[in-house]
């Protein structure tokens, strides 16, 4: 059986979380788990098939076993790796805007206008 990619897992149920307003302690509460376990969980560590099904229950879920389920498994590892691709870019463009304000800002080291000059 395929189990969900644990980073994908966390990325799932951290959202469900954010939506439904709960603390991690709170959601330990409703799934009668530690509070320990949810953090792994959340850190992106491997988890029981049992906290998976507790915590679809958790959330209302009508399948227990959805976080098994090899359709939502593949679904949701795609939407993971496009949010993780996005989150890289954007954080690129960022790094990519700091350089050229520190550039226009700061004058070049010699190093970087030898750089600048094989590149252009």
């Amino acid at each position: 059986m395929q189990l969900m990619p644990p980073k994908a897992l966390a990325w799932i149920v951290e959202g469900l979380r954010y939506r439904a307003g709960l603390s991690q302690t709170a959601l330990a509460r409703k799934c009668s788990i530690t509070l320990r376990t949810i953090q792994r969980l959340e850190a992106g560590d491997p988890v029981a098939r049992s906290t998976r099904r507790a915590l679809a229950a958790a959330f209302r879920e009508g399948d227990a076993g959805i976080f098994d389920n090899p359709e939502f498994i593949a679904l949701a590892s795609r939407l993971y790796r496009e949010s993780e691709n996005a989150r890289t870019a954007v954080i690129a463009r960022i790094l990519a805007d700091e350089r050229s304000v520190a550039r226009s800002t700061y004058p070049l080291s010699v190093a970087e206008r030898r750089l600048y000059r094989t590149r252009v």
